[in-house]
């Protein structure tokens, strides 16, 4: 892994497990940009070669971060395609003699430097699904959200994986890029203890130490969600600022904290380890979320709309798949991840894969914009009806906003 002005670039020889560390709501989504290197590991700013030596040590920290979106470009990372596989036949499957509905190349600006949970549609949907609509596919890598919308803006990128908030911000600002489908409608972190703690669940952790990253992280507010869907207050349990997943993870098996959090890959790997155990998901406590949608800009969708609409039919498709197909989509989501396509298998099982589909449902944003609002990201409830274009998506799966 190497940083080029600041950001992550995964390079083709990565290690083949990776975790990512979560993104940052409230002031992180205001872009600033060092906090990225705090949530890899470590609550103190990390400079370039001390990052070198960890990312070294860990195989590579992953963001999720939101950033509001500013005037510089960030260097993106082109993605390694999936070593192509032949996955079993299923209904979703494409067939020889399907005709292409376009012919065109599109170039995907992924967020967390293309690696985690969020990549499934995407490499599902180029293995099996793009080449009998006419589309091929070049991804690159960006750190977080706000990255990705400037990589679309900026950057020449087609199609984007931003958060719904780093979105709302950049079209306050007047940028113009528009959400266009749902990507990921659920979080993707989890609770652990030591296997034997003798906390049962989430409602058992009052007056226990709960590890999260930073003040106003995701790993806090989703924290403080499952916190009070379990009827617990935030006073009632001692909040520890303890870093990234990796040191989560430590701070648990150490003792210094009695519950971490984590994510997958990470998550899955360290659990065949026996020495720890999931508490609770916040999929449990967080219904309706999404930890990024697929975004494109305004000039594009003008010009392209035909390219937009046959792209979101494969990804559908793709989602789809996965639900009908767990095991051979995590293998396919393992190659283009170059992690244990047993680990992957092993992922799958952690989320509320039921969830997938292209829909972007008024439940999430109305969650999002709660959640925005109590950050101060912004002052006003953004107007969904005017950042989602659902034009390009079947009409079954268009909803009034």
């Amino acid at each position: 892994m190497t940083t080029a002005g600041g950001y992550y670039r995964i390079s083709n020889d990565s290690k083949a497990h990776f975790w990512r560390s979560d993104y940052h709501s409230a002031g992180g989504l205001a872009g600033k940009r060092e906090k990225v290197l705090e949530d890899n590991g470590s609550s103190a700013r990390i400079d370039r070669r001390k990052f070198i030596r960890i990312a070294s040590m860990f195989g590579g920290g992953i963001m999720l971060v939101a950033c509001a979106p500013a005037a510089v470009v960030p260097t993106p990372t082109a993605i390694p395609k999936a070593a192509a596989g032949t996955p079993a036949a299923s209904p979703g499957t494409p067939t020889a003699a399907a005709k292409p509905k376009v012919s065109a190349k599109v170039q995907l600006a992924t967020a967390a430097s293309g690696i985690g949970f969020h990549m499934m549609s995407a490499l599902v949907a180029e293995e099996l699904f793009l080449k009998e609509e006419g589309i091929t596919q070049e991804m690159v890598g960006f750190v977080g959200g706000g990255d990705v919308v400037r990589g679309l803006v900026d950057g020449g990128s087609h199609i984007g994986q931003p958060t719904p908030s780093a979105v709302a911000i950049a079209v306050a600002e007047g940028q113009p890029v528009r959400i266009i489908a749902e990507n990921l409608p659920f979080p993707t972190i989890s609770w652990v203890v030591k296997a034997d703690s003798p906390l049962k669940s989430m409602k058992d952790v009052k007056g226990k130490k709960i590890g999260y990253s930073r003040p106003g992280s995701v790993s806090q507010t989703y924290a403080f969600s499952a916190l009070r869907a379990v009827g617990i207050k935030a006073e009632e349990v001692n909040m520890v600022a303890a870093g990234g997943a990796p040191d989560q993870l430590t701070a648990v098996r150490s003792g210094v904290i009695d519950v971490g959090w984590v994510n997958d890959p990470l998550l899955s790997q360290e659990l065949l380890k026996k020495d720890i155990r999931i508490l609770g998901t916040a999929a449990e406590y967080i219904p309706d979320w999404s930890e990024n949608m697929l975004a494109t800009t305004v000039d594009y969708a003008k010009a392209h709309g035909d390219i937009l609409t046959a792209y979101l039919r494969a990804h559908q498709k793709a989602l789809e798949y996965t639900k009908s197909n767990p095991d051979k989509a995590a293998e396919i989501w393992a190659k283009g991840q170059k992690i244990d396509a047993d680990v992957a298998k092993l992922a799958m099982k952690n989320y509320p894969i039921n969830k997938y589909t292209a829909k972007v449902t008024p439940a999430t944003l109305k969650a999002i914009t709660e959640d925005m609002l109590a950050n101060n990201q912004v002052k006003t409830a953004p107007d969904w009806s005017k950042i989602v274009d659902q034009s390009f998506l079947p009409p079954e799966l268009r909803t009034t906003l």
